[in-house]
Order: C-alpha cells, then structure tokens, then sequence
C-alpha cells in the first residue's frame, strides 16, 4: 500500500478545516435543545460519580452499569467535578471529539489511502457537515466513539506500514482497547479491524500484532472486566439484558443496513464497485472457466443455430398465442365488488396483475423470432477452446484492497442483529463507522481505476482534465449542500423538561418518580427514580420487565409513562412489552388511588400520563403545575393536548 506525506498545502486546508469546525461547535452552544432522553441517563450517572457516589442510578442505593458508554461517563464526571455545566460538558466533549474526527479523516485519505487532496477535502467536508455533531447537540458520546474508530482504523494502517514494530503494536493494542472501553460494541469493531490487519498481513507477518493485542486485552481489558463484574455485580451493561438478551433482531440488522448505505451515500457505491468486479473475477473464475459450465454453454449455443431456433420459435409463438387467447378471455370476466379498489371499474388489483402479466409475457413469446439469437455452428463449436485467464497483479491487488476495507463495515454492520433498534437517534449506533468508510474510500477507487482502461487524471488533456476537475468541485458543494439541508433539526420545547425543572424544588424531598421516561425528569428533577423500562434497573432488567408488586415496595410520588393510548381511546391488551409496562403502570396507579393530572399527547395515540400519589403534602401543587402547562405549554415534538380534560369535557 502506497503512503504519503503530509505537505504544506495539506496543513493549510487543515487549518481552514479546523477553524470552520470551531465556527459550527461556537454555532452550537446557545442551540434550544436539551439532551435526548438517553443521553440525559448517562448524565446522571455522571453528576452522581462526580459527587462520589459512585456509578449508581440513584444515590445511597447499589451501582447499575446503565450507562454503557462507560469512558465517556468517566469523562463527563471529571469535567462536571471541574465546575463545568451539566449541558456544557457532553457539547464540548462531542464537538471537540467530532473535529478531530473530521481533521483525522483528512489526514486518513492523504497519508495512508491513496486520495488527493480533492478526495480528502470531500471527505472531511461530508463528514464536518453531516449528523456529527447534531449528536453533540443532543448530549450523546457518540463522536467520542467515533473518533477511537477513525484513530483504532489509522494505527491498523499505521501498524501495517511496520508489523514488526512493537511500538506500533502496542499503539493499535491501546486504541482498540480504549474503543472498547468506551462503547461495549467497540470491542467486536476492535475484532473485525483486527481481522483486517490479520487478512493484509497474513498469519506470519502479524504474529507480532496479534500477541500484543491478545496481551493488551487479556491484561488490562480483563482486569476491567473483572473489575466491573464485582462492582456492578453482573459481567455485562445492564442494557444488554433488557434490549439483548440472546435474541436476534432481524428489524435492528435491516436498519443497520439501511442507516449505513443512508449515512455514506455515496461512498459506499465505491466498496460495491470493488465487491461486483471481484465477485465476477470470482465467477469467471471458478465457474465460467470449468468444464461442465462450457459444455452447458456449447449446448445453449446450439439450441439457437437455426434448425433448432426454428423449433424454438415455434413452441414459444404457440405458447403466446395460448397466452393472448387467455388475456382475451379474462377481459370478459368481472371481480366481486366486495375488494376495496377495482382497476377501471371491473378488476381487482390481483386478477388486473396477472392479466397484465399474460398480455406482456404473450407478446414477448409470439414474438420470439424477432429477438432471440442466432449462433452459427462454428461460434458454439469454439466454446471452451479459450485458455482460462489468470489474474494480473492489479486484480489480485484489487481483492486483496476491497475484502481488507470491506471487514470492518460489513462486521460493524452485521452485529447489529444482536441488538434492540431502541434509541437508535438519528442513526447513532451506526455513525461511527463512517470516518472509516470515508477514509477508505479513495484507495479503493484507486485501484478500481487502475484495472480501468482509463487513464490516470494527470495524464489526461488539459481541456478534458478541467472541466472534469470542476464537475467533481460541483459535485462536492453539491454534496456539502445536501448535507446541511440533510441534517437540519427544528428544535422544540419539551414538557418533560419542564415538570423537571417544577420538581427539582422538591428534590430535598426525597421523593420517588416511576417513569419510562428516564432521562430528563430524572436528571434535572434532582428526584430518586425508577427506570420503568428497566436501562436503569437490574431487578427490572432481570426479571422480564416491572412488577405491582415491585411498584408497592416502592410506593413512588409520581407514575409518569409514555403510552400508545389515552382516556378517549383506553387500552385493553399489551401488544408487546412496552405495551406490557404501561398496562402495569396504569393498573397500579388506578388500583392505588393516584390521581392523573394529565395525559398529554398531540394524538390520542401517543400520550404523555402523569399520575400522582395524592397522600403527599406537595401533591395538590404538582397537580396544578403539571394541569397548567395544557393549552399548548406542554409540548412533546410539538404543542399537545390534555386529553385528561377532554374526557371531562365529554362526560
């Protein structure tokens, strides 16, 4: 693999990169947004740990690894001890990390894959203006992991360069590590690029790497993992066993699949360029090229030489004409009226099919004669006779390019399926393998090139090298529009901001809200809560889902969940676990006599309930407070509605 040096040019498009990176993180800092409900988890773990209390949900009860992006929580801990804002921590982190990212990509394309400085500023342009730092915005860590990804793909190829330097080993080892420590997933991206370096290298030249890796992870990773298994009690995050639990998840991998192509396009055509001409050279390998193939085609051949073609024609003129004649036929006949919709008035949409297929295939067969082929005896005699082709270096470069840069996608892509799509915000599980694809694209591009009967650009005339040179200029602005129009947000006000902000007068209280929403009510209500779901509850998360009687135990102020119902349209059976969770919810609150201040939704189908336990000094004030945002205050995407009060309004 070819390597660069970066030049001056290189670090001044660097420098206009950064300082337009630094630009968008200040445009960032004074947006209305609050943090995604999932990342306001792992904040709250944060202020807890910055307080010493450890990593626990609520304080003075056991730790809960509820916050699976354990490094990052780290981090924010120790900034949040420093004095900075609970909001202002996850921004900086975020746009800090994703600027980075963007000036590695650069750097990526230029010094280890082959790209000119065009392909780099393509790159890291898509990657400044896309859904990065909108993570950022939403207080998630996300592109903190993503930059161990990119930085975890560059000391691979770092490593690559040199595979008996220890140095270099180690320097891989590390990131990897780190990648892992950060995100639990980052350990099988660590596996899948490991699995790279180990195809480019093979077994001999990268024993050296993979005796360093194994010690890293056995030493220092399985000391963490020991570690964390005492601590928190149980060897993974507690999320796995609520949203994995050793089921597949055909829906999560379909997803996947489609936020990568979504997120890379169009990038990701190049890696489908390099898989359809290698899986030809495959085919014509070991297929088209062995004997039994030939003779099928030899015998293919002589059906078309023109006494059998004659015979040919014929069966399939008579096969047509039988087709037409049945077309005709079922014109006369009607469909039932009683289908939904009728094609011109007579035919289901099925029976309309079908007559359409026997009308189209008719045609095609009567009129074989005019488009199937003729081969003469000796074109099908010659079959075969050809001597198998061998590849050239280029194509076997070409394979070896496209599998090395292929493993990691199609494993970050693939591993999907082992988990729950929840939480999937704006394709956030699977961004962080964009930097890689950015980076890797322009090498495989360059190889595809070279196996092409094009030339290469520099050699080109100079009238077709301009304005060649100018569409890519246009097609990159055109790219960079589409990015930003791509990744815009229109940021609401959030109810649930809001009754946080109303209860954190109480928080002295010591009172107890159950919520599925456990992000901003918990987080900056200061209150102890139940994480109905069960993220942020191993009893919950370990026992199939929440209790009544778990629920008495507890006896919590406030019951607020998210449902798919509301008074004017109740609900009756589960449907599924969230079903389930709200159903148990709402059956307590009833049976124990909780009041339910509002059900705000902009739909009857998706609602917002508050419960509260009316046996508490505070409760007629809550009441009131949470009953006075109606009338548009609350708003949950958008203004809503009490429909509580238009059930009174009804009765």
């Amino acid at each position: 693999m070819e390597h660069r040096t970066i030049a001056r040019m290189d670090w001044l498009l660097l420098a206009i990169l950064a300082l337009a990176g630094l630009i968008q993180i200040a445009g960032s800092v004074n947006k209305p947004v609050h943090p995604a409900e999932d990342a306001a988890m792992l904040m709250r773990y944060s202020l807890n740990l910055a307080g010493g209390n450890g990593v626990v949900w609520n304080i003075g009860q056991p730790p809960v690894d509820g916050a699976t992006d354990f490094l990052f929580m780290v981090l924010l801990a120790g900034l949040y001890a420093l004095g900075v804002g609970v909001e202002a921590a996850p921004l900086w982190v975020g746009g800090i990390s994703h600027l980075i990212t963007v000036l590695l990509v650069y750097i990526g394309v230029r010094r280890f894959f082959h790209g000119c400085r065009l392909a780099a500023v393509l790159s890291a342009v898509f990657l400044l203006l896309g859904s990065g730092l909108l993570y950022a915005e939403a207080s998630f860590g996300t592109p903190l992991f993503a930059l161990f990804c990119a930085l975890s793909w560059l000391s691979a190829q770092y490593t690559i360069e040199k595979p008996d330097s220890s140095a270099r080993a180690l320097l891989f080892a590390i990131t990897c590590l780190l990648m892992g420590l950060i995100r639990p997933e980052g350990v099988l991206v660590a596996g899948f690029i490991l699995m790279a370096v180990l195809y480019r290298l093979g077994w001999k030249l990268a024993a050296r790497i993979l005796i360093i890796f194994f010690c890293v992870f056995m030493v220092l990773g399985g000391a963490y993992f020991l570690w964390r298994w005492n601590y928190f009690g149980y060897p993974l995050p507690n999320p796995f066993y609520k949203k994995g639990g050793g089921s597949l998840y055909p829906l999560s991998l379909k997803e996947a699949w489609n936020a990568v192509r979504e997120l890379s396009f169009p990038f990701w055509l190049v890696f489908a360029g390099g898989l359809i001409y290698i899986t030809w050279l495959g085919l014509d390998y070991f297929l088209f090229s062995r004997r039994w193939w030939k003779d099928l085609s030899r015998f293919l051949h002589s059906l078309m030489e023109p006494s059998g073609r004659r015979q040919i024609v014929l069966i399939a003129r008579s096969l047509g004409s039988v087709l037409l004649i049945v077309f005709l036929m079922g014109l006369l006949r009607r469909s039932s009226d009683l289908h939904n919709e009728l094609v011109f008035g007579r035919y289901s949409a099925n029976y309309a099919s079908l007559l359409l297929a026997s009308l189209t295939t008719g045609i095609i067969a009567f009129f074989a004669g005019k488009w199937l082929p003729v081969v003469e005896q000796s074109a099908a005699d010659n079959i075969g006779r050809e001597t198998p082709t061998r590849w050239n270096e280029a194509q076997r470069e070409l394979l070896r390019v496209t599998v090395f840069s292929t493993i990691p996608v199609m494993g970050f892509t693939l591993m999907w399926v082992l988990l729950s799509n929840e939480m999937n915000y704006m394709w956030r599980f699977q961004y962080p393998i964009l930097p890689i694809i950015l980076m890797t694209w322009p090498l495989l591009l360059d190889r595809l090139w070279r196996i092409s009967v094009l030339p290469k650009l520099v050699d080109w005339p100079k009238n077709i090298r301009g304005p060649f040179t100018l569409a890519v200029i246009l097609l990159t602005v055109g790219l960079a529009a589409v990015q930003v129009d791509r990744w815009k947000i229109n940021y609401q006000p959030d109810g649930r901001y809001d009754v946080a902000e109303f209860l954190a007068g109480y928080a002295d209280k010591q009172y107890t809200i159950a919520t599925s929403e456990a992000g901003l009510l918990p987080l900056y209500s200061g209150w102890q809560a139940v994480d109905t779901w069960g993220l942020n509850d191993s009893w919950i998360a370990h026992n199939g889902g929440i209790t009544g009687e778990y629920l008495a135990q507890i006896e919590p102020e406030i019951i607020m969940f998210h449902a798919d119902f509301s008074p004017l349209n109740p609900k009756d059976e589960a449907g599924d676990a969230w079903g389930a969770m709200t159903l148990t919810l709402e059956n307590y609150a009833r049976s124990n006599g909780y009041a339910l201040a509002a059900a705000y939704g902009e739909s009857p189908a998706d609602t917002h309930y508050y419960y509260v336990r009316p046996d508490f000094p505070e409760s007629d004030e809550i009441i009131e407070f949470i009953q006075s945002l109606d009338g548009g205050g609350y708003h949950y995407g958008s203004p809503t509605f009490d429909f509580n009060k238009m059930l009174w309004k009804k009765e």
